[in-house]
């Protein structure tokens, strides 16, 4: 497979920065947005400005356009960009229900948040997280790029349970880790974040209500999190 800067070196003549950065985007959280794409590198850019930037890596290859709901789209990789990394073809096929609910969901948290967050990935995890067992790296992790100190989030996106549900998950996630040292390090600084994605408001209160109904490791840390596209694509 080819390394990242070889790519960057052969795709230079076609790709700027900024579709490189885009393209990494969409490698790492599986697929991006035109609204993902404007909040990152565009803010201040028409809503048609973006969808120029998109449509261009679509046409030429580099993305693959999927219908999202409600007119808008989202962007998987496309062959060539497959091709040039060394991903399985299937990554340019449209995600399953679950599988698009879950990534854009985690791709909104992560990239729309101030200030972002980032999702782990196998390099990621192969050079500064390798103490966490590999499966135990399904559910994802994210750390802020930005702070001085290592604070990992745990992210659990609600794919319609109720309440009590989605915190009974939250308690399986916290005790199949606990007897792991590195996770029983980062709870003593308050460092390790228990993040839930939910659909509404309404939702995210009674989530918390749940959740602190519960016992806790000391010092667990949870942030429970209104994704506005989660319940579209829950309701599809």
């Amino acid at each position: 497979m080819k390394s990242g800067n070889s790519v960057a070196s052969s795709g230079r003549q076609s790709l700027g920065k900024r579709d490189r950065s885009i393209l990494s985007d969409v490698m790492r959280y599986r697929l991006t947005t035109n609204e993902i794409v404007q909040a990152r590198y565009l803010p201040t850019a028409v809503p048609n400005a973006v969808s120029k930037i998109t449509s261009r890596l679509a046409t030429t290859g580099w993305l693959t356009r999927r219908n999202l709901f409600d007119n808008r789209t989202y962007f998987t990789p496309g062959r060539q960009l497959c091709k040039h990394f060394g991903l399985p073809v299937s990554r340019s096929r449209p995600l399953g229900p679950q599988t698009l609910a879950t990534a854009l969901s985690i791709a909104n948290y992560c990239l729309l948040s101030s200030p972002s967050h980032q999702l782990l990935d196998e390099k990621d995890y192969a050079s500064s997280w390798t103490w966490i067992p590999k499966k135990l790296r399904t559910l994802p992790g994210a750390v802020d790029p930005h702070s001085d100190s290592v604070i990992l989030r745990l992210v659990r996106v609600d794919l319609g349970g109720t309440p009590d549900h989605v915190a009974t998950k939250c308690a399986h996630d916290i005790k199949i880790r606990s007897n792991i040292e590195g996770f029983r390090n980062l709870l003593k600084p308050r460092c390790l974040v228990v993040v839930v994605l939910t659909t509404t408001e309404n939702k995210r209160q009674l989530i918390m209500r749940a959740i602190q109904k519960r016992s806790w490791p000391e010092k667990t840390r949870f942030e429970v999190v209104v994704i506005s596209d989660l319940c579209p694509l829950l309701i599809v």
